[in-house]
């Protein structure tokens, strides 16, 4: 441990050594292990003693400290609690220790004895009047005999107990209520009086709100030992624990809000019995007139008025407004309605403007369609017209055997002219069928033929327009979806639509030069559960992410203008959403754009 003054040893039932030294602490030392540890020191300051004694309870350690007052340690030298004249000691300078058998402590201090109950945690104080020759005693001045007597020796004798004889005094201390001060001037009756009100008389007060500066003046009516009475109070809302003030005889409260308020006074005897029934008072502060609860009427009088002619000025205002407001709408409805119907008028030409352009489309796209078959019915009746004049001369010149030949050509040459003939003849009527207004009646329809039908008239519609115009084709159809119920005009106008567009993007990005681009337009069919997937790619230039919110709106266009109306893709969404499906779309910029159509199989 080195240079270091040591004040005082002691053993506890653990065998540890604690011993207590200058250098502000305490150390404990185990033999077993022959080592020291340094404990127990306070933020506050260090621990000054030359008394350390160990408890009852095993490993705890009671301290008394010259600074702190009376200190419970536990084994590993932590400070479990602290004692001091808030908790009834005599005086936080602790000069000796002595425990009895019972285990109660005894203690010596500057200003007195004291016994303490570790179990209540309740200080029993002696002093002269008890028969102590003087109340300050000297550091380690202690002494339990064989006998079980225990001597403190002070600055003025030795002083000796003997604790089992010691009886503790049972009688309950009475408290009264002396005097009360208001506003820092004593309590008066009458109109002119001047005597102090004696407060266990009166037993309720009322007092004005500007009289809410009160102090408690009371005392135990004890006679023996009456001035070692200790004190507890509380004025109840405010407080909601006791307050202790020990042998102090007031209690000062300020600026007390107007309210009903009991103060309440408890006293302990000298040997630390509490009698908990006190005495109380009663004070009723009154709130000030502006606070009553006719001020509250007057003042909700008042209000209701305020707001009564508030409301009476608004309704006029909000009438005199509402009529003119009446006279703007009915400016602005006439306006409206003018404005609806020139819209209408509008919206019509751009749907009929929308259908011709559909219509043109179409027209082109059949016309190339009957182009094929007329050109085989044209040529080969060119060729029997030849063949004919040829099988003449050889029937002139009796060459029966090669007329045969010529007229079997011209035989064969007629089932073409007829297989091709019925086949402009069916690309007619079918067209014909398709170009009828919509009855709105649904019917089984193949709907892999009618996408494969509307991509070929879309793309010869378009190489009608630009001769130049070519791109690769590809279908995907699930032949196991079979015969759907839809409209087919309506289903058709949706699928040109989509056909038309894709078409146009791939058109515009061949404009754009790409390098290796192929156009290419593909359409795909897949049945799902009890849905069909039509869906129509492109990789053409994509839809900008900005717009793509707004395809569907009626008149938005990404076309320039006049190459667009912006009601194609509104109208499609219509048809495919009373046809119970739904339409979405998506697109990378720069890759390509899909439309994917679901459908009902059956409704």
């Amino acid at each position: 441990m080195g240079d270091i003054s040591i004040l005082c040893i002691t053993e506890d039932a653990e065998k540890n050594i604690w011993i207590g030294s200058n250098n502000g602490g305490i150390d404990k030392f185990d033999p077993a292990t022959g080592k020291f540890k340094s404990c127990a020191s306070r933020s506050t300051g260090p621990i000054s003693t030359n008394n350390i004694l160990p408890g009852k309870k095993t490993g705890n350690i009671w301290v008394g400290d010259y600074t702190f007052g009376l200190l419970l340690m536990n084994s590993k030298g932590e400070i479990l609690k602290t004692y001091n004249v808030s908790d009834g000691l005599p005086c936080e300078t602790v000069l000796a220790l002595q425990m009895d058998p019972t285990g109660i402590l005894w203690i010596s201090t500057a200003n007195g004895l004291c016994r303490f109950n570790p179990a209540t945690e309740k200080f029993q104080l002696y002093n002269k009047i008890n028969g102590l020759q003087g109340l300050l005693f000297n550091g380690g001045a202690s002494l339990q005999a064989t006998d079980g007597r225990i001597y403190f020796g002070g600055v003025h004798g030795v002083n000796a107990f003997y604790p089992d004889q010691i009886k503790t005094d049972t009688t309950l201390p009475l408290t009264a209520l002396t005097d009360l001060d208001i506003n820092g001037k004593p309590a008066t009756i009458g109109k002119d009086a001047q005597m102090p009100v004696h407060i266990s008389v009166a037993k309720d007060i009322e007092l004005s709100h500007d009289l809410n500066e009160l102090t408690f003046h009371f005392t135990s009516l004890l006679f023996n030992q009456g001035s070692e009475s200790q004190f507890a109070y509380k004025l109840s809302p405010i407080d909601k624990d006791w307050v202790k003030s020990w042998t102090i005889r007031q209690a000062r409260y300020t600026n007390l809000s107007p309210g009903d308020y009991t103060f309440t006074v408890k006293a302990s005897n000298a040997d630390g019995v509490w009698n908990e029934t006190g005495t109380s008072v009663t004070i009723h502060i009154l709130p000030p007139w502006w606070r009553t609860w006719w001020a509250y009427v007057l003042y909700a009088f008042v209000f209701i008025g305020i707001i009564y002619g508030f409301i009476a000025y608004r309704s006029a205002a909000l009438m005199k407004e509402n009529k003119v407001l009446e006279e703007k709408v009915e400016l602005r409805t006439n306006q409206l309605q003018a404005s609806i119907e020139n819209l209408k008028a509008t919206q019509s030409q751009l749907v009929q403007s929308e259908k011709m352009a559909s219509l043109g489309e179409l027209t082109a796209g059949i016309a190339h369609e009957i182009q094929n078959p007329l050109n085989f019915v044209n040529n080969f009746s060119e060729v029997n017209k030849e063949l004919a004049d040829e099988l003449e001369v050889e029937i002139d010149k009796g060459n029966y055997t090669d007329a045969k030949i010529i007229a079997k050509d011209i035989k064969d040459n007629e089932e073409k002219i007829n297989h091709h003939g019925k086949r402009a003849d069916a690309i007619v009527k079918g067209m014909l069928q398709h170009s009828r207004s919509s009855t709105g009646q649904k019917e089984l329809t193949d709907i892999n033929a009618l996408a494969d039908e509307y991509l070929r008239l879309s793309y010869h519609g378009l190489r009608a327009k630009e001769k130049s115009f070519n791109a690769i084709m590809k279908t995907d159809f699930d032949e196991t979806i079979g015969k759907i119920n839809i409209i087919p005009q309506d289903i058709g106008r949706v699928l040109l639509n989509l056909y038309n567009n894709a078409f146009y993007a791939v058109n515009e990005k061949i404009k754009t030069n790409a390098e290796n681009y192929e156009p290419t337009v593909s359409v795909q069919t897949k049945k799902l559960n009890d849905k069909v997937l039509l869906t129509v790619m492109d990789n053409g230039n994509g839809i900008p992410q900005k717009v793509i919110d707004k395809i569907f709106q009626p008149f938005f266009t990404t076309k320039p203008t006049g190459q667009g109306t912006g009601l194609g893709l509104s109208l499609s969404y219509d048809i495919i959403k009373a046809h119970g499906g739904e339409i979405k779309v998506e697109t990378k910029e720069g890759e390509g754009t899909e439309f994917i159509i679901q459908l009902p199989i059956t409704i």
